[in-house]
């Protein structure tokens, strides 16, 4: 039997459609000083829905709802794991940055894309404005 890790990150999409990039701090064990989106793993008896509002609200200090999966990256290297990505648009009030964290910045996909961060992210990213760039409602 396989296990697998499972991880649900979420793109937080301004009015202007600019996404939240969030740099991880020094004292970070696995990409110190890297561009990353909010997200964590998916614990036990969670989904991965509530995983992202959950650590949205420990990252940032923001509340969302609804967000929308729209991408999803497995890789099989030191372990199995599945990525799991979301989006959803945010009332961006003020951002209150855990100590996983050291800074924050808003970025258009494109500006994004070219920050160091996971390529599946940067994969994602670029699939991104295909859902954001559609009118209200949808």
């Amino acid at each position: 039997m396989i296990s697998a890790i499972v991880g649900a990150k979420v793109f937080l999409i301004n009015s202007s459609g600019q996404i939240l990039a969030l740099r991880r701090s020094e004292s970070d064990d696995i990409r110190p000083l890297t561009w990353d989106i909010p997200g964590g793993g998916v614990e036990q008896d969670e989904s991965p829905i509530n995983t992202v509002i959950r650590e949205v609200k420990e990252e940032v200090g923001l509340d969302i709802s609804n967000p929308t999966i729209f991408y999803i990256n497995s890789i099989n290297t030191e372990g199995y794991r599945i990525r799991l990505l979301f989006y959803t648009k945010c009332d961006p009030k003020k951002i209150t940055l855990s100590f996983e964290h050291d800074q924050y910045k808003w970025v258009s996909i494109d500006e994004f894309t070219k920050l160091e961060s996971p390529d599946y992210q940067i994969e994602a990213a670029n699939k991104l404005s295909k859902y954001i760039n559609q009118p209200s409602g949808n």
